[in-house]
């Protein structure tokens, strides 16, 4: 099982998480103002030897907020700068969201996707951090992107749950083919589309009427 946190930094809802055998913790450098790691670190640094810790990069501090950059350089500090804030190497970084900048960078864009992925697959090469991913919210831009000199990720996040349509799902199902990742690489975030307060969750279940009708 896999807790995503993103908010309430508290250590009795990650010993908790943990007693009912919730093994892996999923966060990213720009969560709680770019302050996650430290945060985690100083909260439950002698608890996060106990999980496995994923974390994304990709976003960066910028002077409007937050900016997104698939530059090399800035991404390999980035995963340099997490496993020093958090005390340890992550078993898993995700570069995020890379469709949002690579889209604007044509014609160059398959050649930067190349440049930022092997810039993980070196930073994993020196042990900063365990394996790397993709974690795409729409994977539909990268398909003309990935070529044969992009290096293969070991994990693949896309979105997933009811509120997906059928365009991106089609668009990731290709994606997880190209770069021949088994079901066991491949993760669903998002199943409430970033909302619990959506009118679609309010509504009963199709299989609700399936099967009061079959009872009749």
């Amino acid at each position: 099982m896999v807790r995503r946190h993103r908010s309430r930094h508290e250590r009795r809802l990650l010993t908790g998480a943990l007693d009912l055998g919730v093994t892996a913790l999923d966060t990213s450098t720009n969560y709680a103002g770019f302050r996650s790691h430290q945060i985690l670190a100083r909260t439950a640094g002698d608890l996060l030897p106990r999980s496995a810790v994923s974390t994304k990069v990709g976003y960066f501090p910028g002077s409007g907020g937050a900016e997104h950059s698939p530059d090399p350089v800035r991404l390999k500090w980035a995963v340099e700068e997490a496993a020093k804030d958090l005390g340890r190497e992550p078993d898993l970084v995700l570069l995020r969201t890379p469709e949002q900048s690579l889209r604007e960078a044509v014609p160059y864009n398959e050649d930067l996707l190349a440049a930022t992925c092997t810039a993980l697959d070196d930073a994993t090469a020196k042990g900063l951090c365990a394996a790397w991913g993709v974690a795409s919210w729409d994977p539909s831009p990268l398909l003309s992107m990935v070529a044969p000199t992009v290096p293969r990720p070991s994990v693949l996040m896309v979105r997933a749950g009811l509120l997906v349509g059928a365009r991106t799902l089609d668009a990731a199902d290709t994606l997880v083919d190209t770069w021949v990742l088994s079901d066991g690489r491949v993760r669903g975030s998002s199943p409430f589309g970033g909302t619990t307060s959506a009118s679609v969750w309010a509504r009963p279940p199709a299989s609700r009427n399936v099967i009061t009708a079959n009872q009749q």
